[in-house]
């Protein structure tokens, strides 16, 4: 009997020594935006600290100054298995090139303003543990914009113009979002002619809003692109057909409103285009304003990076 005892003894300390060793050898790379969408991260770092073995984790906060090289050196000097970034949607779209770079896993703790591409995903602060945990991996599809990367949405005229003064006045959050959309009304309903070339063929439009899309969804929960996947190797084109107050705060920037109404959007489906203006205007990529373009190479670089999802 004690020899039975002894033996399983044995086999439950090499049971948990191979658990643990198989555990440990998973390393997180917590890269933590301390600004993003204007939440104090104290919190999150004591849980990352509380959930993650000494040796599993390290935290690395970003500044604003050439990020996504000192990252790349972190990756190099720390070697983990998963990249893990907090923040929203620009902040993914800042650090993921350097996460491809070095062929890491990547996963998403979404507290920043606008985390439209965790949404998307089901990824929730409620559920990024065990999606790290438990999650799978889902390929990502990146596309590149004038050579910038694009990991959600970017859009000309009336968003990205919203964008712009919500920058310039430092908001953060919906409602400082919101805000700003009022306070840029009555100059947002500007159409500009654009002519969009794809596989040979060119056809012109005149709107006020033009979306690329790599998904369904704004931060906002608000759909724009209902058949929009992240991995489905094609982006879309969603122009707008008519600019009206229901079409803005009714749907778009209605943080109750869901579905949009796709009659008032056009949707071209493509791998690569080019868009053409007439006259420079207001550009964003993933709820980072650009500047002003009057002309955007858009290509697809299908299932380029992996990412958990629950």
């Amino acid at each position: 009997m004690l020899g039975l005892t002894i033996g399983l003894y044995s086999f439950n300390v090499g049971l948990m020594s191979r658990i643990n060793h198989t555990y440990k050898m998973k390393k997180h790379l917590f890269v933590i935006n301390p600004v993003s969408g204007g939440i104090n991260k104290d919190d999150l770092i004591r849980t990352i600290e509380d959930q993650f073995l000494e040796d599993t984790f390290s935290i690395w906060m970003t500044t604003g100054e050439n990020d996504p090289q000192k990252l790349k050196n972190e990756i190099k000097s720390y070697q983990p298995d998963v990249v893990v970034i907090a923040g929203g949607d620009g902040t993914i779209n800042q650090m993921v090139l350097s996460v491809i770079e070095h062929n890491k896993e990547l996963g998403i703790i979404p507290s920043g303003s606008a985390n439209g591409l965790a949404t998307d995903l089901g990824i929730t602060m409620d559920n990024w543990l065990t999606t790290l945990r438990k999650g799978s991996s889902h390929n990502l599809d990146i596309v590149m914009i004038n050579d910038v990367p694009m990991i959600h949405m970017a859009d000309l005229g009336l968003n990205a113009t919203l964008v712009k003064r919500y920058e310039e006045e430092n908001r953060r959050g919906f409602l400082g979002y919101a805000v700003s959309a009022i306070k840029e009304l009555p100059t947002i309903n500007q159409e500009f002619p654009v002519k969009i070339s794809d596989d040979g063929k060119s056809k012109d439009f005149h709107t006020s809003f033009l979306v690329i899309a790599n998904s369904q969804r704004y931060g906002t929960g608000f759909e724009i692109n209902p058949e929009g996947s992240v991995a489905d190797g094609k982006f879309e084109l969603c122009i707008m057909k008519e600019l009206t107050l229901d079409s803005i705060f009714g749907q778009i920037f209605n943080p109750n409103n869901t579905k949009s109404d796709q009659s008032i959007f056009e949707v071209l489906q493509c791998k690569e285009a080019i868009i053409q203006l007439t006259e420079k205007v207001n550009f964003q990529i993933d709820g980072e304003y650009i500047g002003e373009t009057d002309y955007l190479k858009v290509e697809m670089h299908h299932q380029t990076a992996k990412l958990l999802v629950p």
